[in-house]
């Protein structure tokens, strides 16, 4: 999954500059959030891509003059938004 491997760079990095005041916090908000749902699309992911390269071109790239309206915008945002409040970052 690519959004996974930038999460580990990053983490990665961060952790590479030994930053005492720093802690990493990692999840997978669309797992957390969607456990079935997110394994049927990876499935579904994985064999788009392979296999229907139009219908995959089709389901991410159709509309970029309307990316606000992609159902997968805020898919996992209310895992996001409680563990914010959880965690109290100090942004």
């Amino acid at each position: 999954n690519g959004h996974m491997q930038v999460t580990q760079s990053i983490v990665n990095q961060l952790n590479d500059m030994n930053l005492d005041h720093l802690s990493v916090i990692e999840h997978d908000l669309f797992m957390e959030a969607h456990p079935i749902l997110t394994s049927i699309c990876k499935k579904w992911y994985i064999n788009s891509f392979k296999y229907f390269r139009n219908m995959y071109k089709g389901f991410y790239y159709s509309r970029p003059d309307k990316l606000d309206k992609c159902f997968y915008k805020y898919y996992g945002l209310n895992k996001l938004i409680n563990l914010l409040i959880k965690e109290k970052p100090d942004l």
